[in-house]
């Protein structure tokens, strides 16, 4: 029997970012993290690969992984256009099927855009009016604190003048 790839430490096959002896026929139970110098000179990502393949028996011809590779492509390319359509169908209002039978969605089909741009423009909506009464409640209490203050200063001002008087009318002040 002839091996792949010489017998050394190699990248596990399983994952991770330890290293596993191979022993050119196969892979053991011996483990070993990374370092700069247990990687050897120059691996063959080939030999390496085609070694992971048998020693998990896995020997599937590149050319089985194409086609496999391809026709998952091909069913899925269909699926999406078929998606596509409908959704196209839909959205111009033409016929759908459902459930068994056709039904036709006239104007009860919105776009998702449209009604995510109605949705932003209530919510600015409600974020203009509620900002708006937010200054009309910011002037009013402005114009009521500045009257509040007014009359306080006046208040003590005539308190003052009052004070003043008096004192004048007893003779206290001498002038």
């Amino acid at each position: 029997m002839t091996t792949l790839s010489p017998a050394g430490w190699y990248p596990d096959p399983d994952g991770g970012t330890r290293l596993r002896w191979w022993d050119g026929e196969d892979w053991s139970d011996h483990f070993r993290t990374r370092t700069l110098h247990t990687m050897p000179d120059a691996i063959d990502p080939k030999a390496a690969m085609q070694a992971a393949q048998q020693a998990a028996g896995a020997a599937i011809a590149s050319r089985d992984i194409d086609r496999i590779v391809g026709a998952v492509q091909s069913s899925t390319r269909t699926e999406v256009d078929r998606a596509m359509g409908e959704l196209q169908q839909a959205a111009r209002g033409e016929v759908v099927r459902g459930v068994g039978e056709g039904r036709r969605q006239g104007g009860n089909v919105q776009p998702l855009i449209s009604e995510t741009v109605s949705d932003i423009t209530r919510y600015v909506r409600w974020a203009f009016i509620i900002g708006v009464l937010l200054v009309i409640a910011y002037f009013v209490f402005q114009v009521i604190a500045g009257i509040g203050i007014a009359e306080l200063v006046g208040d003590i001002a005539d308190r003052i003048i009052d004070a003043v008087d008096d004192e004048e009318s007893l003779g206290l002040l001498s002038g």
